[in-house]
């Protein structure tokens, strides 16, 4: 009998991302370096440049360059009241550095998981209830990555995925002109 359900262990590698240098900080002119933070997230499913991103200084870019993210990863929160926000990385953010307080998910078989099927799994209820159950920490709660490891995904073949994923976008579409609609009709 197949399993119900994959653990993300069996279907991805997860790595955090990494810590600017002490005393360091990060710089508002763009460079060749974005640095994806907690706060980048906010922009939904899918992150890509605007003006609120920042850089890493090229001073120090070399003790960081092997944390870097590539677009269609999947990027998890695990630091603070931010726990268990997840983001997609754009096209923009390619070859961007991650933050400490994030992970991603890298997938290791390419046929198993889509990005969007592994994000619509990370949102969801099933998941977010048991990331709350998985923190560590009271003052500044946090997700280690060997909890992370535990979440759950539904084991159905990348063509199911698909079309689920679809609907869920079509959703997303649907909350996101409501959204535009309510923000008018309020000013």
């Amino acid at each position: 009998m197949p399993k119900v359900f994959y653990e993300i262990k069996d279907l991805c590698v997860i790595k955090g991302g990494k810590r600017i240098p002490k005393g360091d900080t990060l710089q508002k002119e763009e460079n060749d370096h974005p640095y994806i933070r907690i706060v980048d997230m906010y922009q939904g499913k899918y992150i890509n440049k605007n003006s609120e991103i920042l850089y890493a200084r090229n001073r120090y870019f070399n003790k960081i360059k092997h944390y870097i993210v590539n677009s269609g990863d999947v990027i998890l929160a695990i630091v603070g009241n931010t726990l268990g926000i997840a983001s997609i990385v754009g096209d923009s953010l390619n070859g961007a550095n991650l933050t400490e307080n994030c992970c991603k998910f890298i997938d290791i078989d390419n046929n198993k998981v889509l990005s969007e099927f592994l994000y619509y799994s990370l949102i969801s209820p099933l998941n977010q209830n048991v990331i709350q159950k998985f923190k560590v920490g009271s003052s500044q709660p946090k997700l280690p990555l060997y909890n992370i490891e535990r979440l759950k995904v539904v084991n159905i073949n990348v063509i199911e995925q698909s079309k689920i994923v679809e609907v869920l976008a079509n959703i997303d579409k649907k909350i996101a002109i409501n959204n535009r609609i309510n923000d008018n009709l309020c000013y």
